[in-house]
């Protein structure tokens, strides 16, 4: 255990020192594409020189207001009425794009005026149709670089809202509005004029240009080093972490005892929470945290190893350079040749050309990220595979929601870092363990929406194409058909059932998830009582599983069939299935509205005639209005089906709305189930009131900005039912671990909602999930908020009256978490 000891150490250090070397490679990789704004140090700039800039800007227009001459003043009559603190932002991080070299004065003030007349655009759009702006100006949003964004925007507006534009700005008044702001950071001392090289050939004056003063230059050198030591990477532990008996101090061994050149200053210990105020803080000091601690030393006492056949496998597949399943090729899709003259004559063939061109430099560009994700991962994995066992350490955010904390590798990773992961222990199978390994293979296999007796039925019947797969992954590649988000844990039990046929006594390492139907709408059923939407997420016992998805689709559909509206019929004939609205439905209960609705059908049907091909009836120029027709129509379904839980969750927001009304300067709070205490953090940004001085005769607020008293209420409210959910899932999630832990289940994944053991106590941990489940609403959670509003003196609203689920049932539906 010594030399281990000495092993976790030097981890450890080495995890600290390649977030270091992580954070520089960014800050290069930034300084290349003139997105310095982009990085860590370059957010915290901004954030640094808005305030001030704020209040020059804000001079220069009240004066232009009252009439006064000022300089450029006249310039900046558009940008009257806009959202000053978005003005300062939007220039700043324009003009600290290049910051790393001197910038030719006249691009640098183009492209601030650039930015800028797109925020007019913007706002001129949002005073026509807000909810419409700011929907397509999330899509816009995704495009790789400033000038695809500007073009996009265009487009868009063209489309949908002509009356947002206006005539463009002439290259004058770019440049004027961009010299002004350029004025301001000459002003704060952020930047300074200079001289370069012209360009042109032959005798010429040097142009002018600007670069970052030498204290504005050292300022973001500092804060880069200071950002990459208090962001270390987290890795997997060879030895078992610290238990968990404080606020702080849990997981890591040698976090605060560190000592290299690179990390000047000793790394504070792992905080419970991975991010809290100072008031959640405090009551964490004063709160019984038995069942959060206890959970989370159960997770965090679990043992795991690399699965060394899907590690292999891997690590062939990426030799070969072809890709798979959840792996990116290391070659990029190549692009289409030109089209011969006589096609791109063709106005239709012309388009679907560029958009192909369009796709595929998209896909490539998604690709790059990936590859580095996956590289990383794979690097993770080569360097714990040696070892015997490896432990994950856990902390939860301001809700109580558990996370690892590991960067690279994680049990709550997607399916390529879970498939590489299994139990360093494991159990032997038992006939109920056969019996999960044959359920959980069909579940990963996408055959997850019938009876348990059907999936290992569906299994036994596949078995000699699953000891295929097993025998030689990279030949039978039936296993890259199975559900997209879990091939590799796909792969993973078909070795695991071959090991079986091989040696029966041998132990099963693979985790057997226990995933939960919706659930949030499962909490929300629950809360109401609400026997019919309950029965949709299997809070009710039965002979087979549930699909609250499938009945949204249905419902949909016969919405569909009864309307005479544009497009009803059409959506008809085409057909709405389980698939389409299945994003929807998930993220109701997460704060979910009617424009996010809107997009994830968009981008639902976009994938399906991917698959199949686009409909006739379905244009460019109809297809805003025809995605509007069905976005009304599933919303429609939703509230028909999901009557209980939309109830439940007004509820929630009503009791913030009285809170807001009646102790507007007290921060939303409350104490969930398992006694964690939720502090929400959604408080007006103002400039401090401290450490205002002056350089070049220029005040400068160098506190920046600080959380005021008054909170933002309306994004309080719109949080409010999303973060209530996840204390209560979280709390079931708690209480589940340490019950497992008492009756002798050492060997545990958590997910949030999905909840993993091995195949041979997986039938126990089942019954103990429902029943904590049954446990956690026999009494009424909505209590938790009640007793919030009177410690704080706010008169609760009455919680809706609830249905008629009967509670002590649901811990008979075997089907709950399945």
């Amino acid at each position: 255990m010594g030399n281990m000891w000495e092993e976790q150490r030097r981890i450890e250090e080495e995890a600290t020192l390649e977030g270091v070397r992580r954070a520089a490679r960014a800050m290069e990789k930034a300084q290349a594409k003139s997105r310095e704004a982009t990085t860590q140090a370059g957010s915290a700039m901004v954030r640094r020189i808005v305030v001030p800039m704020e209040a020059l800007l804000a001079a220069d227009l009240e004066k232009r207001s009252a009439g006064k001459a000022t300089k450029g003043g006249s310039l900046l009559k558009p940008l009257r009425g806009i959202d000053t603190r978005l003005l300062c932002v939007t220039a700043t991080r324009a003009a600290l794009s290049r910051m790393s070299q001197p910038t030719k004065l006249t691009a640098l003030c183009r492209r601030i005026g650039e930015a800028l007349e797109d925020e007019y655009v913007w706002a001129r759009w949002e005073r026509l149709n807000k909810g419409q702006a700011r929907a397509v100006r999330k899509r816009v949003e995704q495009s790789p670089s400033a000038h695809q964004r500007r073009a996009a925007l265009r487009g868009f507006a063209r489309n949908w809202e002509k009356r947002a534009l206006t005539d463009a700005w002439t290259t004058y008044r770019l440049c004027g509005v961009g010299l002004r702001f350029i004025d301001y950071l000459v002003q704060l001392d952020v930047f300074e004029l200079t001289k370069v090289p012209s360009g042109r050939k032959g005798k010429s004056k040097p142009a002018h240009a600007v670069q970052l003063t030498p204290q504005a230059a050292e300022w973001i050198k500092e804060m880069s080093d200071f950002l990459s030591v208090n962001r270390p990477l987290n890795w997997p532990l060879v030895i078992p972490p610290v238990p968990w008996t404080t606020p702080s101090g849990g997981g890591f061994h040698f976090r605060e005892g560190i000592d290299h050149p690179l990390v000047p200053r000793p790394l504070k210990p792992l905080p419970l929470i991975r991010r809290s105020s100072a008031e959640q803080r405090a009551r964490l000091l004063k709160a019984d945290l038995t069942v959060v601690y206890a959970g989370l030393n159960a997770a965090q006492a679990t043992a795991w190893r690399i699965n060394p056949k899907v590690h292999s496998v891997m690590l062939r597949m990426m030799e070969d350079g072809r890709g798979g399943p959840g792996l990116t090729a290391l070659d990029p899709m190549v692009l289409p040749g030109r089209l011969p003259d006589e096609e791109a004559a063709d106005p239709e063939k012309l388009r679907a050309h560029k958009t192909q061109i369009r796709k595929i430099k998209r896909a490539n560009a998604a690709m790059v990220s990936k590859r580095f994700a996956q590289a990383r991962t794979l690097t993770a994995a080569r360097k714990f595979v040696t070892y015997p066992a490896i432990y994950f350490a856990y902390q939860v955010d301001f809700r109580g929601r558990v996370y690892a904390c590991s960067d690279d590798l994680s049990p709550q990773g997607n399916d390529l870092q879970r498939g590489l992961l299994e139990f360093a222990q494991g159990d032997p199978l038992d006939a109920d363990g056969l019996r999960w390994l044959l359920v959980h293979a069909a579940n990963c296999y996408g055959v997850d929406k019938v009876s348990f007796a059907d999936r290992e039925q569906w299994a036994r019947d596949h078995l000699d194409m699953i000891y295929a797969v097993a025998d030689n992954p990279l030949e039978c590649t039936e296993w890259h058909n199975a559900d997209e988000k879990a091939r590799w844990q796909f792969l993973a039990a078909c070795f695991a059932l071959a090991d079986y046929r091989d040696n029966p006594t041998s132990p099963c390492r693979v985790p057997v998830m226990l995933d939960g139907s919706c659930s949030g709408i499962q909490h929300y059923s629950a809360l109401m009582r609400d026997e019919k939407t309950g029965a949709a997420v299997n809070l009710v016992p039965g002979d087979h599983p549930r699909d609250l998805y499938g009945n949204v689709a249905e419902e949909a559909m016969r919405l569909l069939a009864e309307s005479r509206a544009e497009f009803s019929q059409e959506w008809l004939a085409w057909g709405i299935d389980r698939k389409i609205v299945k994003r929807s439905v998930m993220v109701l209960p997460y704060g979910g509205t009617f424009l996010s609705n809107l997009e994830y059908l968009r981008d639902s049907v976009r994938k399906r005639c991917d698959r199949e091909g686009r409909p006739p009836w379905l244009t460019d120029e109809n297809e805003q209005d025809a995605y509007v027709a069905l976005a009304k129509t599933v919303w429609e379904a939703m509230h028909t089906t999901i009557k209980g839980p939309i109830e439940g969750m007004k509820w929630v927001r009503s009791v913030v709305r009285a809170w807001a009304a009646q102790r507007p300067h007290v921060k939303l709070r409350w104490t969930s189930p398992c006694g964690f205490p939720v502090e929400t953090e959604y408080a007006e940004r103002v400039p401090c009131a401290q450490g205002v001085g002056e350089i070049k005769g220029q005040p400068i607020n160098l506190g920046l900005v600080t959380f005021s008293k008054v909170q933002d209420w309306s994004r309080a409210e719109t949080a409010a039912a999303p973060n209530f959910v996840h204390s209560l899932d979280a709390s079931h999630l708690l209480f589940s671990l340490k019950r497992a832990r008492e009756e002798g289940i050492t060997q545990l994944a958590a997910v949030h909602d999905a909840f993993g053991t091995t195949p041979t106590k997986t039938g126990q941990f089942a019954r103990i999930l429902r029943e904590e489940f049954a446990k956690l609403y026999l009494w009424n959670p909505f209590e938790c908020l009640v007793t919030a509003c009177r410690e704080v003196g706010v008169d609760c609203p009455d919680y809706p009256a609830g249905g008629s689920l009967k509670l002590e049932d649901i811990a008979k539906s075997e089907y709950l978490f399945s």
